[in-house]
């Protein structure tokens, strides 16, 4: 086992709509054909948060400025990677045809309702739906709060 932490972003636009990336069939950590979130192994003498800049611009040549830390869970992959997951709620403001895609196979915006009609990587699909869970947690205090 191989010791790997990652930084991974779940990448929102102003209709809270989730960018993800297609993995291409080759793809040797995930199965290629499934969709999963954008981000990538922290190398040596990097913070999560420089891995997470790196990574985003490195395979969609987006800067992003805008993010907080969602998440840091533990993983373990049979493919031999162990780690943490630093994972990131990241800003989208731009609009979709000023991505360019370096890596993977494609990309597409997808809402809460298709997240379950494709075929997600399960770590992804985890993380995903504690994602709107949360948010929908945070709609609903808020329209508490207007009572």
């Amino acid at each position: 086992m191989r010791k790997r932490d990652i930084a991974e972003a779940i990448i929102v636009n102003n209709k809270s709509e989730i960018l993800l990336q297609k993995k291409s069939l080759d793809y040797p950590i995930i199965p290629g054909g499934y969709w999963s979130v954008f981000g990538g192994e922290i190398e040596n003498g990097e913070t999560p948060e420089q891995a997470l800049k790196r990574e985003i611009k490195e395979e969609i040549e987006f800067n992003i400025n805008k993010f907080k830390l969602f998440r840091i869970k533990d993983y373990k992959l049979s493919v031999g990677f162990y780690g943490k997951r630093y994972i990131f709620e990241v800003l989208f403001d731009r609009e979709i045809f000023n991505i360019i895609l370096k890596e993977g196979a494609g990309f597409a915006f997808f809402n809460i309702s298709e997240i379950n009609s494709i075929k997600l990587e399960p770590l992804c699909l985890e993380i995903l739906k504690e994602y709107f869970q949360e948010q929908q947690s945070l709609i609903t205090k808020k329209r508490n709060k207007l009572k």
